[in-house]
Protein backbone atom coordinates (compact mmCIF):
# COMPACT_ATOMS: atom_id res chain seq x y z
CA UNK A 1 0.00 0.00 0.00
CA UNK A 2 2.31 2.41 0.71
CA UNK A 3 4.55 1.71 -2.18
CA UNK A 4 1.90 2.72 -4.27
CA UNK A 5 0.92 5.66 -2.09
CA UNK A 6 4.26 7.01 -3.07
CA UNK A 7 4.28 6.04 -6.41
CA UNK A 8 1.09 8.26 -6.95
CA UNK A 9 2.68 10.87 -5.16
CA UNK A 10 5.33 10.76 -7.58
CA UNK A 11 2.82 10.75 -10.13
CA UNK A 12 0.57 13.90 -9.00
CA UNK A 13 3.96 16.26 -8.58
CA UNK A 14 4.92 14.95 -11.88
CA UNK A 15 1.36 15.78 -13.71
CA UNK A 16 0.69 19.35 -11.38
CA UNK A 17 4.53 19.83 -12.62
CA UNK A 18 3.47 19.40 -16.56
CA UNK A 19 0.31 21.54 -16.37
CA UNK A 20 0.76 24.27 -18.48
CA UNK A 21 4.63 24.22 -18.24
CA UNK A 22 6.94 24.53 -20.99
CA UNK A 23 8.92 21.74 -21.65
CA UNK A 24 12.56 23.58 -20.58
CA UNK A 25 10.68 24.27 -17.35
CA UNK A 26 9.73 20.57 -17.04
CA UNK A 27 13.03 18.99 -17.63
CA UNK A 28 15.00 21.49 -15.40
CA UNK A 29 12.17 20.10 -12.70
CA UNK A 30 13.33 16.51 -13.41
CA UNK A 31 17.32 17.18 -13.34
CA UNK A 32 16.79 19.09 -10.06
CA UNK A 33 14.55 15.77 -8.33
CA UNK A 34 16.03 13.41 -10.00
CA UNK A 35 18.52 12.00 -7.57
CA UNK A 36 15.65 11.47 -5.77
CA UNK A 37 13.72 9.90 -7.82
CA UNK A 38 15.78 7.44 -8.53
CA UNK A 39 16.19 6.99 -4.79
CA UNK A 40 12.68 6.83 -4.00
CA UNK A 41 12.19 4.17 -7.12
CA UNK A 42 14.59 1.49 -5.82
CA UNK A 43 13.15 1.90 -2.12
CA UNK A 44 9.45 1.24 -4.16
CA UNK A 45 11.04 -1.86 -6.32
CA UNK A 46 12.77 -3.21 -3.06
CA UNK A 47 9.28 -2.92 -0.93
CA UNK A 48 7.10 -4.41 -4.32
CA UNK A 49 9.54 -6.89 -4.13
CA UNK A 50 9.06 -8.18 -0.55
CA UNK A 51 5.55 -7.81 -0.69
CA UNK A 52 5.58 -10.14 -4.12
CA UNK A 53 7.74 -12.61 -2.04
CA UNK A 54 5.54 -12.62 0.73
CA UNK A 55 2.22 -12.78 -0.55
CA UNK A 56 3.38 -15.78 -2.59
CA UNK A 57 4.54 -17.74 0.50
CA UNK A 58 1.36 -16.92 1.51
CA UNK A 59 -0.22 -18.25 -1.30
CA UNK A 60 2.09 -21.29 -1.05
CA UNK A 61 1.23 -22.05 2.66
CA UNK A 62 -2.54 -21.69 2.07
CA UNK A 63 -2.91 -24.09 -0.84
CA UNK A 64 -0.12 -26.39 1.39
CA UNK A 65 -2.88 -26.71 3.80
CA UNK A 66 -5.63 -27.19 2.07
CA UNK A 67 -3.57 -29.75 0.34
CA UNK A 68 -2.43 -31.84 3.84
CA UNK A 69 -5.85 -31.95 5.00
CA UNK A 70 -6.94 -35.70 3.40
CA UNK A 71 -10.73 -34.75 4.37
CA UNK A 72 -10.90 -32.10 1.32
CA UNK A 73 -11.84 -33.96 -1.58
CA UNK A 74 -9.56 -33.73 -4.77
CA UNK A 75 -6.89 -30.39 -3.98
CA UNK A 76 -7.60 -27.99 -6.40
CA UNK A 77 -4.04 -26.66 -7.36
CA UNK A 78 -1.23 -27.69 -5.79
CA UNK A 79 1.20 -24.73 -3.62
CA UNK A 80 4.07 -25.35 -6.14
CA UNK A 81 1.71 -24.26 -9.22
CA UNK A 82 -0.27 -21.46 -7.22
CA UNK A 83 3.24 -19.83 -7.27
CA UNK A 84 4.49 -21.20 -10.75
CA UNK A 85 1.29 -19.81 -12.69
CA UNK A 86 2.30 -15.98 -11.90
CA UNK A 87 5.65 -16.75 -13.46
CA UNK A 88 4.38 -18.27 -17.08
CA UNK A 89 3.53 -15.63 -19.52
CA UNK A 90 0.48 -15.74 -21.20
CA UNK A 91 -1.41 -18.07 -18.98
CA UNK A 92 -0.14 -15.73 -15.97
CA UNK A 93 -3.20 -13.41 -17.87
CA UNK A 94 -6.06 -16.29 -16.04
CA UNK A 95 -4.30 -18.68 -13.57
CA UNK A 96 -3.23 -17.07 -10.81
CA UNK A 97 -6.86 -16.02 -10.50
CA UNK A 98 -8.15 -19.06 -11.16
CA UNK A 99 -5.94 -20.38 -8.41
CA UNK A 100 -6.64 -18.03 -5.86
CA UNK A 101 -10.37 -18.77 -6.33
CA UNK A 102 -10.00 -22.57 -5.93
CA UNK A 103 -8.19 -21.54 -2.89
CA UNK A 104 -10.61 -19.29 -1.60
CA UNK A 105 -13.81 -21.41 -2.44
CA UNK A 106 -11.40 -25.07 -0.67
CA UNK A 107 -11.23 -22.95 2.11
CA UNK A 108 -14.25 -21.62 2.72
CA UNK A 109 -15.86 -24.61 2.00
CA UNK A 110 -13.32 -26.28 4.50
CA UNK A 111 -12.90 -30.37 4.69
CA UNK A 112 -15.55 -33.00 4.13
CA UNK A 113 -16.84 -30.59 1.24
CA UNK A 114 -16.01 -30.46 -2.19
CA UNK A 115 -14.24 -27.44 -3.30
CA UNK A 116 -15.94 -27.12 -6.47
CA UNK A 117 -19.89 -27.02 -5.04
CA UNK A 118 -20.21 -22.91 -4.92
CA UNK A 119 -19.49 -20.88 -7.67
CA UNK A 120 -16.21 -18.28 -8.33
CA UNK A 121 -15.63 -15.87 -6.11
CA UNK A 122 -16.86 -12.62 -7.23
CA UNK A 123 -14.45 -10.94 -5.01
CA UNK A 124 -11.71 -12.97 -6.34
CA UNK A 125 -13.39 -11.88 -10.35
CA UNK A 126 -13.36 -8.13 -9.03
CA UNK A 127 -9.80 -8.10 -7.86
CA UNK A 128 -8.53 -9.57 -10.53
CA UNK A 129 -10.30 -7.23 -12.93
CA UNK A 130 -8.91 -4.49 -11.18
CA UNK A 131 -5.22 -5.85 -11.00
CA UNK A 132 -5.42 -6.20 -14.68
CA UNK A 133 -7.06 -3.17 -15.21
CA UNK A 134 -4.23 -1.43 -12.93
CA UNK A 135 -1.19 -3.14 -14.91
CA UNK A 136 -2.79 -2.20 -18.24
CA UNK A 137 -2.95 1.12 -17.53
CA UNK A 138 0.73 1.74 -15.99
CA UNK A 139 1.74 -0.11 -18.59
CA UNK A 140 -0.08 2.27 -21.36
CA UNK A 141 1.46 5.67 -18.92
CA UNK A 142 4.70 4.10 -19.36
CA UNK A 143 4.07 4.21 -23.24
CA UNK A 144 2.94 7.69 -23.23
CA UNK A 145 5.57 8.73 -21.31
CA UNK A 146 8.35 6.97 -23.48
CA UNK A 147 7.14 8.78 -26.23
CA UNK A 148 6.25 12.26 -24.34
CA UNK A 149 7.58 15.40 -26.98
CA UNK A 150 5.97 17.96 -24.79
CA UNK A 151 4.78 18.89 -21.52
CA UNK A 152 1.28 17.77 -22.34
CA UNK A 153 2.44 14.40 -23.21
CA UNK A 154 3.59 14.01 -19.65
CA UNK A 155 0.64 15.60 -18.10
CA UNK A 156 -1.29 12.87 -19.82
CA UNK A 157 1.41 9.84 -19.17
CA UNK A 158 0.86 11.03 -15.37
CA UNK A 159 -2.69 10.96 -15.40
CA UNK A 160 -3.08 7.87 -16.49
CA UNK A 161 -0.23 6.13 -14.17
CA UNK A 162 -2.64 7.88 -11.34
CA UNK A 163 -5.71 6.37 -12.65
CA UNK A 164 -3.45 2.93 -12.62
CA UNK A 165 -2.37 3.40 -9.37
CA UNK A 166 -6.26 4.25 -8.07
CA UNK A 167 -7.13 1.49 -9.88
CA UNK A 168 -4.29 -0.80 -7.99
CA UNK A 169 -4.66 0.68 -4.96
CA UNK A 170 -8.41 -0.80 -4.98
CA UNK A 171 -7.30 -4.20 -5.71
CA UNK A 172 -4.65 -4.09 -3.38
CA UNK A 173 -7.61 -3.53 -0.91
CA UNK A 174 -9.60 -6.74 -2.17
CA UNK A 175 -6.38 -8.88 -2.27
CA UNK A 176 -6.15 -8.17 1.29
CA UNK A 177 -10.12 -8.65 2.54
CA UNK A 178 -8.87 -12.29 0.08
CA UNK A 179 -6.11 -13.02 2.23
CA UNK A 180 -8.14 -12.33 5.74
CA UNK A 181 -11.18 -14.24 4.71
CA UNK A 182 -8.98 -17.20 3.97
CA UNK A 183 -7.08 -17.19 7.05
CA UNK A 184 -10.47 -17.18 8.69
CA UNK A 185 -11.38 -19.65 6.87
CA UNK A 186 -8.83 -21.78 7.23
CA UNK A 187 -8.47 -21.32 11.18
CA UNK A 188 -12.11 -21.99 11.83
CA UNK A 189 -11.18 -25.85 10.42
CA UNK A 190 -11.96 -28.34 12.68
CA UNK A 191 -8.65 -30.25 13.77
CA UNK A 192 -7.26 -33.05 11.10
CA UNK A 193 -8.26 -36.59 11.97
CA UNK A 194 -5.64 -38.29 13.26
CA UNK A 195 -4.45 -41.75 11.49
CA UNK A 196 -4.95 -44.49 13.63
CA UNK A 197 -1.59 -46.38 14.71
CA UNK A 198 -1.49 -50.16 14.96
Amino acid sequence: GLVLLASLALDVRLLVVSSGADISTLERHIEATATFDIIVLVALLIALLINVILFLCWQHAAAKAVLERPDIPTPPITPGWHVGWWFIPIVNLIMPAVAIGKLYRASRNGPGAPWDATPFPSIVLGWWLLYLSGSGLGWYAGRVLGAAYGASDVALGASIAIAGEIVTLLALFLILRIVHKVVAFQSEWPKPPRAESD
